[in-house]
C-alpha cells in the first residue's frame, strides 16, 4: 500500500465581506488589503512536510503571492475571489496533478460551500482530493438550513465521482456534537447529518478522538474517505510555541487570548483570535491507498 500525509488548517483570514453575516461581534473586521499571513504559517507548513496541504479561510490578501512562493516544494492551487475567502490546496511536486475542479453545481436555495478539487496520480494510484468549508451566517435557523443545503450540494457532487479514491477534508462548521439534536437550531445540520450523509454515498468520516479543532470545545474539522482508503488522524496544536511564533505573537495574540489553555479545556470557551492568525488546530492525517 502507498502512504500519503495530509493536513488541513483554517487560517482565519476574515474580512469585512466575510463577516457580513457573522455574529462574531467581538472580531474587528478588516479589508483584504490590510490582512497579511504571518510568516510562521508557511514555516509551520514547511516543517510539517506533508504531501498535501489544505488551507480553509484562505484569502488573496496583501502578501498571498509571497506566502505561496514560500511553499517552494509544492504546486499550489487556489479557489477564491479577490475579496472573499476560499480554499488553497498545495501538492508536493513529485505527485502528478491530472485535473482541477473549482466549482460544483448550485441550486436556488443559496450558495455553495467553499470548494476545490484536485485529482492526483501518485505512482500507480489515482486520488481525488477535495478541500471544503461549509459557510456560516448568523447562527439562526435559516443559517443551519443554509449549511444543510451546502452539504447537500457537496454530497451530490461527491456521489458523481464513484465509490473509490475520494478524500474530503475541511471545516464543516457542524457546531457542538450532541447525543440528540431535537429542538436545537442544529437539528437540520449537525455532525450526525454529516456522518449519515457521507455513509449514504460510501464515504466514512474520520474525526480525532482526542482534543478539539476550534474554540476549545468544537470538533468541526474532519477528513472523509472512500472505504478503500485507510485513514488515521489527529488534531495538532504544536504550532502554539514561543520558539515558532516569536515572543510578541505568542504572548500578545495566543497567550493573552488564552488560546493554548482553552483549546485543550472544554470548560473554557470563547477564544477570540484576530483576523489573520489561525484560530483552529491543525488536522493531520495519514492515508494508506
Amino acid at each position: 500500500m502507498e502512504q500519503l500525509t495530509i493536513l488541513e488548517w483554517n487560517i482565519n483570514l476574515r474580512t469585512k465581506k466575510c463577516n457580513r453575516d457573522s455574529k462574531n461581534f467581538n472580531m474587528k473586521p478588516v479589508d483584504a488589503k490590510d490582512l497579511v499571513i504571518p510568516n510562521f504559517v508557511s514555516c509551520v507548513l514547511n516543517e510539517k512536510n506533508v504531501d498535501i496541504i489544505i488551507l480553509t479561510e484562505f484569502l488573496k490578501c496583501d502578501n498571498w503571492k509571497e506566502f505561496i512562493s514560500n511553499l517552494a516544494q509544492y504546486n499550489v492551487f487556489v479557489n477564491c475571489d479577490e475579496n472573499d475567502k476560499g480554499i488553497l490546496i498545495a501538492v508536493k511536486k513529485d505527485i502528478g496533478v491530472t485535473k482541477v475542479i473549482n466549482n460544483i453545481p448550485i441550486n436556488d436555495k443559496g450558495k455553495a460551500p467553499h470548494f476545490l478539487q484536485v485529482n492526483l496520480k501518485y505512482k500507480d494510484k489515482e486520488l481525488m482530493i477535495i478541500g471544503t468549508r461549509i459557510c456560516v451566517g448568523n447562527g439562526k435557523k435559516e443559517d443551519f438550513e443554509s449549511r444543510a443545503n451546502q452539504f447537500m450540494l457537496l454530497k451530490t457532487h461527491l456521489s458523481s465521482l464513484g465509490k473509490n479514491n475520494i478524500v474530503v477534508i475541511g471545516d464543516f462548521n457542524n457546531a457542538y456534537i450532541r447525543d440528540d439534536y431535537k429542538g436545537y437550531l442544529q437539528e437540520p445540520y449537525n455532525y450526525d447529518v454529516i456522518k449519515d450523509g457521507f455513509k449514504d454515498i460510501n464515504l466514512d468520516i474520520h474525526t480525532p478522538e482526542n482534543g478539539f479543532s476550534h474554540m476549545g470545545y468544537l470538533k468541526e474539522d474532519h477528513i472523509i474517505g472512500s472505504e478503500n482508503i485507510e485513514i488515521t488522524c489527529s488534531y495538532k496544536d504544536d504550532f502554539i510555541d514561543e520558539k515558532i511564533l516569536g515572543q510578541d505573537i505568542f504572548y500578545n495574540i495566543y497567550y493573552q487570548g488564552h488560546y493554548y489553555e482553552k483549546i485543550n479545556d472544554s470548560n473554557k470557551k470563547g477564544i477570540k483570535i484576530p483576523s489573520g492568525y489561525p484560530d483552529h488546530n491543525i488536522l493531520f492525517a495519514e492515508m494508506k491507498l
